[in-house]
């Protein structure tokens, strides 16, 4: 681009991350000079956008035209660039073949007297805004002058509705007088830029018409005297002289075009159509084997002939790279953070790409006089020792201060973290235990955490630090006393919690372990989990506590975790341990965790209970699901079984997990799989040692549950009976719900009861509670209680009712102060109403 107001000598390219702006040379357009030179010029600036960019060459045209070539100019020279706009507009849709939107800038809008004082009060965001309109697609170019005229003069309408605000906020009289102006000399413009535009987008029957998108007024620069018409036309009619307004003086700023582009221009990118001859053309060409094979030979020539001049180049470049990484890391601090070190190990590894590394070209250049074979494994042991004597050592600290970290934590205490920070960190120091991905994995780690906000920057110092990591072993020096005091302070906790929460980490970590949901289990129809502090853990059962890592998971990793952080733990110092101490401490552990497979079970259990209800139509939709074969309760209860009833290999139960077992539990360890029964068993004691099958004892507590709800032969089973009682139940709820009189129907349901106690659903219920385990048992005690409370709460709302309507008026009618009732009463009860009132079968008693 050429500096200042000489403008654009060819053309200027303009990338941003939205679009390529392309700025051509006035002359492309006017060809006023040397017409032959700029006429092929411009029709060599299409063809390449053609050939480069066959199907899309352009996706729109920003046609600026100065304020001044739009007023100041003479009918003869107005006509003349009105020709040659529309005359380039027509090669543009003819070289392309295809409509194209044109958005009409009219540019130096500072020229208008008072545009720099009316808007030399907006911000940066106000500068942005676009001053101008936008056409609607629909609309037809024969209606464009009157369209323009409306959007014109709404336009200046705005600059008006404005004015007495920026008038209020002005001191200075000049100032605001040109502020005053600039709305009518604004105004004054509209024929002027109407019979402009209109002159340029009429349409004609014989040419195409370009899509005009909308017209806009920018100002970039603020040079040049400003244009007074209306003063300036004014004073002719009285015979003064023109006033010559001053210059513009001061930093330019531009006003109008920001948002312009971002917000107009280029979410239309996609406005444009296609050039349906090319499409064709694509489509119908394939043979390009001859002009390949001409351009690979010519290749090879030109390889040949500039393999001296890239050599001598890149020796230049890897020469150029070497002393500023040399300068970079002589200015590293000691000790320096991963921020600090990562522009001097990039310049380290740029040298590599300095020196061709990498590059293919770079390598065939061998055919000729190629420096790469030379340079880069120089460039690449270079960097090398820059990782090794900078990075390694820093990433050494970094593992130390986890270490002290860990050590000062105030929070809960970590082992097994501080068990990881340990086992890298030991790794430094002793490349016989040396452990190239889990190193790999912490340095990345590390990675991150230095730049937690910055992928950009972490990626790049995870390149560096794989790379280091390749380079490893290499001996480092570590502080073995605080290796001694972190020792010191894992081997507090006893070893079976140490093992054990290992155990649930992995678990936790273990992708197919997924937890169970009780709340999708048993729906939101008839049953719930007792609301706690803790009911959320009580909802969902954790992975690790499932029929899948019993026996995918927890039996074939216990072994061997455990001869890992005992029998070989280097980590901790310690000796080797006897396969008795491996074994008594694998059976601690699956103690451990046995214990508490079979608290979260019971505890979830136990939190089960009815859904609360209070009315008949709550009830009802409780007693229905309760009482349908495939309930809820009956859902969990298989839940439970599925979970909990886990025999050995080949004793399997549970249908559901036949087909699945013997792959399940063969890994136990190497010698159980294709066992079954004893044979399995005695695998696991060898594992565990001299205890139950671990799955019996992890069933045992649920086995009544499981029984209650499992049929027993021919028998059904108990569950059964319960779902019966239940549904009849259901049944007469229902009929209750739906009779004429509820609370009437409730009544007499209750007088049943009351007359006959033994003998109705609600006794049935009662003994079948009694015999249920839990959590059935408390399921059928909260339905039937709450059942008999609603049902009595409808017959005292009937009676209630049968008092104020047939008792209380003939109370209050035959009784009420009349003596001997009422000692002072005047009247006397008489003894037909006392007897009609009190005797059996009366009124009262009826």
């Amino acid at each position: 681009p050429i500096s200042g107001v000489g403008g654009t000598r060819h053309c200027d390219w303009w990338f941003t991350e939205q679009a390529v702006l392309i700025d051509t040379a006035g002359r492309y357009t006017t060809q006023d000079v040397n017409t032959e030179m700029d006429r092929a010029a411009w029709r060599a600036f299409l063809d390449i956008l053609k050939t480069h960019r066959r199907r899309r060459p352009i996706n729109g045209v920003l046609l600026a035209i100065s304020l001044t070539d739009v007023l100041l100019r003479n009918e003869a020279d107005r006509k003349r660039q009105v020709e040659t706009l529309r005359r380039r507009m027509q090669e543009l849709m003819k070289t392309f073949g295809m409509q194209i939107p044109v958005y009409l800038l009219i540019t130096k809008s500072d020229l208008i007297a008072g545009f720099t004082e009316y808007f030399d009060d907006l911000d940066e965001p106000g500068r942005r805004q676009v001053w101008g309109f936008t056409f609607p697609l629909e609309n037809a170019a024969a209606n464009l002058a009157q369209d323009f005229d409306k959007r014109f003069q709404d336009l200046a309408q705005t600059l008006e509705d404005g004015l007495l605000a920026r008038m209020h906020g002005e001191s200075n009289v000049k100032r605001r007088a040109a502020m005053y102006s600039f709305p009518k000399e604004f105004a004054a413009l509209r024929s002027v830029a109407g019979g402009f535009v209109n002159d340029v987008f009429k349409p004609s029957k014989y040419e195409a018409v370009a899509l005009l998108r909308g017209v806009y007024f920018t100002s970039g620069t603020q040079e040049g005297t400003p244009i007074d018409r209306l003063i300036g036309a004014i004073g002719r009619n009285f015979g003064l002289e023109d006033s010559v307004r001053p210059a513009f003086s001061g930093q330019g700023k531009a006003y109008f075009i920001h948002r312009l582009l971002t917000d107009v221009v280029f979410p239309e990118a996609g406005l444009i159509g296609t050039d349906r001859k090319l499409e064709k053309q694509i489509a119908a060409l394939h043979v390009v084997g001859y002009a390949a094979a001409a351009v690979l030979v010519g290749a090879l020539g030109l390889l040949w002939f500039g393999a001296l001049s890239r050599s001598e180049a890149r020796i230049a470049e890897t020469t150029a790279a070497a002393e500023t990484a040399r300068a970079r890391v002589a200015e590293i601090p000691r000790p320096a953070s991963f921020a600090v070190l990562l522009p001097a190990l990039d310049s380290a590894r740029a040298l590599r790409g300095a020196a061709g590394e990498g590059s293919l070209l770079a390598w065939l250049d061998g055919v000729g006089l190629s420096a790469t074979p030379t340079l880069a494994p120089a460039a690449g042991a270079v960097y090398d020792r820059v990782l090794s004597a900078d990075l390694l050592p820093n990433l050494v600290e970094r593992i130390e201060s986890r270490l002290r970290g860990g050590l000062n934590y105030a929070g809960p205490f970590d082992p097994n973290g501080l068990r990881e920070t340990l086992k890298i960190y030991l790794m430094f120091g002793d490349p016989s235990h040396f452990d190239r991905n889990e190193v790999a994995q912490a340095a990345r780690a590390e990675a991150k955490l230095a730049f937690p906000l910055d992928p950009q920057r972490s990626a790049a110092m995870t390149a560096h630090l794989d790379r280091l990591v390749e380079l490893l072993p290499r001996p480092v020096e570590i502080d073995r006393q605080l290796v001694a005091t972190v020792r010191a302070r894992l081997t507090r906790q006893p070893r079976v919690e140490q093992v054990y929460a290992a155990l649930l980490q992995e678990g936790a970590q273990d992708g197919r372990l997924h937890p169970i949901d009780l709340g999708a289990v048993l729906g939101s129809t008839s049953l719930q989990v007792a609301a706690t502090r803790n009911s959320q853990s009580r909802l969902t059962i954790p992975g690790i506590f499932t029929r899948p890592a019993f026996y995918d998971f927890v039996l074939p990793r216990l072994p061997t975790l455990v001869r890992e952080q005992q029998g070989s733990d280097w980590v901790l110092a310690a000796d080797a341990g006897a396969d008795a101490a491996s074994q008594g401490l694998t059976r601690q552990v699956a103690n451990r965790y046995i214990q508490d497979y079979i608290a979260n079970w019971t505890d979830a259990l136990n939190s089960v209970s009815a859904i609360r209800f209070d009315d008949l139509q709550r009830e009802t939709g409780v007693l229905q699901s309760l009482a349908d074969p495939q309930s809820p309760l009956q859902r969990l209860v298989d839940v439970v079984k599925e979970n909990t009833d886990l025999p050995p290999p080949g004793e399997d139960t549970n249908s559901k997990a036949d087909a699945a077992k013997a792959p399940q539990a063969a890994s136990l360890v190497p010698s159980i799989s294709g066992l079954a029964g004893k044979a399995a068993a005695s695998a696991v004691t060898a594992a565990l040692g001299d205890i139950p099958w671990p799955g019996k004892t992890i069933g045992d507590p649920f086995q009544p549950l499981i029984t209650f709800a499992s049929a027993a032969g021919p028998q059904p089973p108990a569950i059964g009976k319960v779902r019966d009682d239940l549904g009849k139940l259901y049944n007469e709820i229902s009929g209750l719900a739906n009779a004429p009189d509820p609370n009437l129907a409730a009544f007499q349901l209750v007088q049943s009861r009351v007359k006959d106690p033994l003998n109705d659903v609600f006794a049935s219920l009662r003994a079948e509670s009694a015999q249920a385990p839990a959590p059935i048992r408390g399921v059928i005690r909260d339905v039937a209680g709450s059942t008999w409370a609603i049902l009595l709460r409808l017959s005292y709302d009937y009676v209630n009712a049968a008092w104020q309507r047939d008792v209380l008026p003939v109370c209050q009618g035959a009784l009420d102060q009349r003596f001997p009732l009422y000692l002072k009463a005047k009247d006397d009860v008489t003894l037909r109403d006392f007897s009609d009132f009190f005797h059996p079968g009366g009124i009262v008693d009826g």
